[in-house]
């Protein structure tokens, strides 16, 4: 059996939240779960993940929605997208 690299929402969600004050250069001061779920597709399994982040960039605060696809064994951002929140 193939071990996971990402085996639960909880690496999920933390994985996105890293990868988000990575990809946007801020930190995130705080977070809401929108939905975290995994499929199933034909080329593994796929993490959905979904959350409303308050990013902190120097001093200003900027809130964005972020969805993102992960795939479950290698642990790979496949799809990343952040959106201003209005």
């Amino acid at each position: 059996m193939i071990e996971a690299a990402v085996s639960s929402w909880e690496d999920a969600k933390k994985l996105i939240l890293r990868e988000t004050e990575r990809r946007l250069d801020g930190r995130v001061e705080d977070y809401w779960v929108d939905s975290i779920r995994l499929e199933q597709h034909k080329d593994g399994d796929i993490w959905i993940v979904r959350l409303k982040t308050i990013l902190k960039k120097g001093f200003s605060k900027e809130g964005y929605l972020i969805s993102a696809k992960i795939d479950s064994v290698s642990g790979e951002v496949k799809e990343f997208e952040a959106k201003p929140a209005r």
